[in-house]
């Protein structure tokens, strides 16, 4: 997976991470205000992809004891 390859992708992305303006997002980016609103519509197929931090993302999951969203490799 590289960055590229995330176009294909329907994305969410946090309001106000500094990373997320280095990515190729568009106007179908779902941008929301938490981590917990991501995971909520990944739950519920609303996008493909949440792009947070790994340590942040996997506490979110625990936190929610979701069983079916794994983490990515990071893109190259």
């Amino acid at each position: 997976m590289n960055l590229e390859s995330l176009k294909n992708y329907r994305l969410g992305v946090r309001r106000g991470v500094r990373f997320n303006v280095h990515l190729p997002l568009s106007e179908t980016t779902q941008r929301v205000d938490s981590n917990r609103q991501l995971f909520n519509m990944l739950e519920k197929s609303r996008i493909d992809i949440a792009l947070v931090g790994k340590a942040n993302g996997l506490q979110i999951i625990r936190e929610m004891e979701v069983t079916d969203i794994t983490p990515l490799p990071r893109p190259c």
